[in-house]
């Protein structure tokens, strides 16, 4: 299993997380809802690719899946997918929620990805989860300074691992430090030792 995260959303989560605070800076006390982040997140990404492959957003899971799946992961969208150019192959799928939306909701969306990477285990299955001005602890490590390394199960097999946590804040003193806006990426991984 790969663990660099790729190139193509490293660098679009940190846009992202500044993007949130200009716009933040830009409406106040006005509170972002997931589809302009989606969206936001896709244009960023869609500059980082490279000719060989798209980003498309809001791809149904019958288009993903070879088998099929539950008829209710079939009647659901995937926020985003990045798919070889030739062939429609998907490489990546990802989910995206407000970390301050239910978290039943998160868990519902690791869930339908980890049916997913069941079937097709070469694409990558990511959560990307986006915190305005909130610290997004579950994810974090004890002192909050970084990326849990913890693993969060999901079955016997599977389980996911936040992969990183980006900050844009507005500035560095303490009463401000954690007003920050953070997007977190985590990832389907199967647990160590399983094949």
């Amino acid at each position: 299993m790969d663990d660099k995260i790729p190139s193509y959303l490293d660098k679009p989560m940190q846009a992202l997380a500044y993007w949130i605070g200009y716009e933040k800076s830009r409406y106040g006390g006005y509170k972002l809802t997931e589809l302009p982040l989606v969206a936001e997140f896709a244009r960023l990404v869609h500059a980082s690719l490279n000719d060989a492959r798209c980003v498309r957003c809001e791809v149904p899971y019958k288009n993903l899946f070879r088998k099929g799946a539950s008829s209710k992961i079939m009647n659901q969208r995937a926020d985003l997918c990045i798919l070889e150019r030739v062939g429609r192959t998907p490489v990546c799928v990802i989910e995206a929620k407000l970390f301050n939306s239910c978290k039943k909701r998160r868990e519902d969306d690791l869930l339908r990805l980890l049916s997913l990477k069941k079937e097709k285990k070469e694409v990558r299955t990511f959560l990307l989860v986006f915190s305005e001005g909130e610290i997004p602890v579950e994810y974090m490590n004890a002192n909050k300074t970084g990326a849990s390394a913890k693993r969060f199960p999901l079955d016997q097999d599977w389980c996911y691992k936040v992969r990183r946590i980006v900050k844009a804040s507005e500035c560095l003193t303490d009463s401000k430090l954690k007003k920050g806006h953070y997007v977190c990426l985590l990832e389907i991984v199967q647990k160590e030792g399983k094949k």
